[in-house]
């Protein structure tokens, strides 16, 4: 349940579901309410930060009871890091969440959502990441933005990312700030022998240093591009990311996890007929 915290208003409501994007949703006084880090069935205080003709967006004042679904989160910045929003929730949950959503998008087609299929872990399966930088007097500020902002949440780790990734992200908050000023966007990009490719966009500042002093294993090449669209590299332009030979680089979209990549290719290979001789994915990116 939950009841909104706005000076007038005693009216309380179910936290019901997840929405797409994160919220939980909740019903007050006939409107939907979009409430961050609720789990569904909780029991909540809430204050209203925006009102809207049909719907509110409101911040857990207390939660008075968690519902069945609410755990505790793995990673110590969850509620100020904006990089995920379901640690909360207990993964049978976050699934049936998928599912309703999927199914609501859906809705007007003439299809149905068949098989969902779980992530062999929750943790460490990250094999690409897109995270923030900032350069504050010499020290690296390396995470996600805080959610609603593009403040930096300064993070030592991500539990998300597979081993190679957070040994490349341990070379980044140990050299970036030698060779880069101002802040910007990195993507890191891990193939299957545990080597990584970085894409490095600067949005404020300058290269300033030789990208090669960013070369330290695992990271094994780098692609760097400033504001005014001039292209520096360094190493490698891409890597292997399985052992069929398929190749990308961190500046091209690929899976973000390699165990359920492999998920896809299996599915969509049993549905397609033994005559079939050529398949084409356009989901650009790297491709499969």
């Amino acid at each position: 349940m939950a009841q909104v915290d706005n000076g007038s208003s005693d009216q309380q409501a179910l936290v019901e579901s997840l929405a797409y994007g994160g919220d939980g949703v909740a019903r007050v006084g006939g409107k939907v309410a979009f409430v961050p880090l609720a789990a569904p069935g909780d029991v909540l205080r809430l204050v209203a930060r925006e009102r809207r003709k049909s719907y509110i967006r409101a911040e857990i004042a207390q939660i008075v009871r968690g519902g069945a679904a609410r755990r505790e989160p793995a990673c110590p910045l969850f509620g100020r890091c904006g990089g995920c929003q379901w640690q909360h929730v207990d993964y049978e949950a976050q699934l049936e969440a998928k599912r309703s959503i999927l199914k609501h998008a859906l809705r007007d087609l003439p299809l149905r959502v068949g098989e969902f299929v779980s992530a062999p872990a929750e943790l460490g399966y990250r094999r690409r990441v897109r995270a923030h930088w900032r350069v504050r007097g010499g020290r690296i500020e390396l995470g996600f933005f805080r959610a609603g902002t593009q403040r930096v949440v300064d993070a030592e780790r991500c539990l998300l990312c597979a081993p190679e990734l957070a040994r490349a992200w341990d070379v980044l908050r140990a050299r970036l700030g030698n060779v880069v000023d101002g802040g910007g966007t990195v993507v890191l990009l891990a193939g299957h022998s545990g080597d990584v490719h970085a894409s490095l966009r600067i949005d404020r500042g300058r290269l300033r240093g030789d990208l090669d002093a960013l070369l330290c294993d695992p990271l094994a090449g780098i692609v760097a591009r400033d504001a005014s669209g001039s292209v520096s590299r360094a190493g490698r332009g891409d890597l292997e990311l399985d052992a069929r030979g398929v190749r990308g680089s961190a500046d091209a979209f690929a899976q973000a996890g390699a165990s359920q990549d492999a998920a896809l290719r299996r599915h969509v290979s049993a549905l397609v007929p033994p005559d079939c001789d050529n398949l084409l994915e356009l989901f650009a990116g790297v491709g499969n």
